[in-house]
């Protein structure tokens, strides 16, 4: 809500949609070395921004040893207006 004036407007309420992208750590971003592709990483994320999502969270999974069994990717987007 914002005030101009005296006058008070309201904003329309943004509604989310999310999607989510998991993907093992031996592949997708990561090389064989086990280093993240930054080049890859970088362009799924700008794919995925051209269609209006935006990352909100990345986070991993640990298998047995404390290593990295899968990635895990949260995004959203606004719903487009009715």
């Amino acid at each position: 809500m914002a005030s101009i004036g005296g006058a008070v407007y309201r904003r329309p309420m943004v509604k989310w949609e999310y999607t989510s992208i998991a993907f093992d750590a031996s592949m997708g971003f990561f090389k064989s070395s086990g280093e993240i592709d930054l080049d890859a990483a970088t362009a799924k994320l700008n794919e995925l921004g051209a269609q209006g999502w935006e990352l909100t969270s990345a986070f991993d999974t640990n298998v047995q040893g404390g290593r990295t069994g899968r990635v895990v990717l949260l995004l959203k987007r606004p719903t487009p207006a009715p």
